[in-house]
């Protein structure tokens, strides 16, 4: 830098950065991300400039994306805009990287459609680069896809596509193994999807990527909840607060499911522990994560009896999942407080169980949660038909 080298002091960042991130050094990342920036913006216009103009923006974003909730900076514009550069000057593999990036701000935002749009643009460009970049993004495209609950379809047809690129290369990616775990969840088959999370964690954590291991313990615990495995739930958030501790992160997700699993005891103490785990993830405004705890709180608190704790929660969670456009969370929550005697539940819960015979609109566990809760409730008909089941 004191030499005025900016390329070579831009690249060094590049390197800095990276290396910060293996180390979970999130915080020291994201300076040297900021400090290069300022490098590049010295370079001439050019490939170089774009290239790493992006690969400082990509160390950014996900510096501000482990297993904590850190907010992150209001770059899409930048983002968007080297992207493009990097499609005019005909720079594939870069411009991959920043429709992925905006698919991860779009998606944090909980603009839906327009991370949908990202993550299919980069699908699109990633074709016309080599075999391992494409195959990259053939998984990424169907983890996002999965996250988003949307195209399900289609998104079966890239796991498919990647998974024949993958035995052609010899090679495993933690994001193909992310994707079967997802569609393995979506089509209720959770012991196989947790058999695809444990691969993906010791990808994550072979190649040191600190993001993907937090996702990914993120997840473990989220499925052995739903399977009724406390202990193990409780186990995977150890580990993701020891992960985020190193990398100095909050994980109010982590307390949420831990408060979650010990809620079935009744006591008071789990009580409290459970509402201020809700409180911080309020606080840090994450609808997503939110609405699924807020469900699955007000299901434990009607299977204990409690009705109107059980119909405040399933209202909150409503009102998240509808803000971020989550059908499966919002059908859940419809059919929470249908069971609760709500009357306009009850009507939408008609129109849900109506819906059951279009395949890939609403994932197992939510299906399964609309026909309990129209089994419970009398005049509601539960002979829909159930679309085919995926192995």
């Amino acid at each position: 830098a004191l030499g005025n080298d900016h390329a070579l002091a831009a690249r060094a960042c590049v390197v800095a950065g990276e290396r910060a991130l293996r180390l979970f050094a999130n915080g020291e990342a994201g300076g040297f991300a900021e400090r290069g920036a300022r490098h590049v913006e010295r370079l001439p216009w050019g490939p170089l400039k774009v290239e790493t103009a992006i690969a400082l923006l990509n160390i950014r974003i996900t510096a501000a994306t482990g297993p904590g909730l850190r907010s992150l900076p209001p770059i899409a514009n930048d983002v968007a805009a080297m992207t493009a550069a990097a499609e005019a000057l005909g720079l594939h593999a870069p411009a991959v990287t920043g429709h992925y990036l905006l698919s991860v701000l779009y998606q944090e935002a909980g603009d839906r459609p327009q991370a949908e749009q990202s993550t299919l643009r980069a699908a699109r460009v990633g074709r016309v680069t080599d075999q391992a970049t494409h195959l990259h993004q053939l998984a990424n495209t169907a983890r996002c896809l999965l996250e988003l609950e949307t195209q399900i379809p289609r998104t079966r047809a890239l796991v498919a596509e990647a998974e024949a690129v993958t035995d052609a290369l010899g090679i495993e990616l933690c994001e193909l193994e992310w994707a079967r775990g997802l569609l393995h969840r979506w089509d209720g088959h959770l012991i196989p999807a947790t058999r695809s999370f444990t691969r993906a964690l010791a990808l994550a954590r072979h190649t040191e990527d600190l993001r993907r291991e937090g996702k990914c313990l993120t997840w473990l615990a989220m499925l052995a909840f739903e399977q009724g495995h406390y202990d193990d739930t409780r186990t995977r958030c150890t580990e993701l607060v020891a992960i985020a501790t190193q990398a100095g992160d909050d994980t109010p997700c982590a307390m949420t499911m831990q408060a979650l699993a010990a809620l079935p005891a009744t006591d008071f103490a789990s009580r409290q522990q459970l509402d201020i785990a809700l409180q911080r993830m309020r606080d840090v405004d994450d609808k997503s994560y939110l609405a699924y705890a807020l469900n699955a709180a007000a299901e434990l608190m009607l299977r204990a009896g409690d009705v109107g704790s059980g119909r405040d929660l399933a209202r909150e969670a409503l009102t998240a999942s509808s803000l971020m456009r989550r059908q499966n969370d919002i059908a859940i929550a419809w059919a929470l407080l249908a069971r609760t005697g709500d009357e306009g539940a009850m009507l939408e819960l008609q129109r849900l169980v109506g819906g059951l015979t279009v395949p890939g609109r609403l994932s197992a566990r939510a299906r399964s949660s609309v026909l309990a809760a129209a089994a419970a409730v009398p005049g509601i008909p539960t002979r829909a038909s159930t679309p085919p089941s995926h192995t």
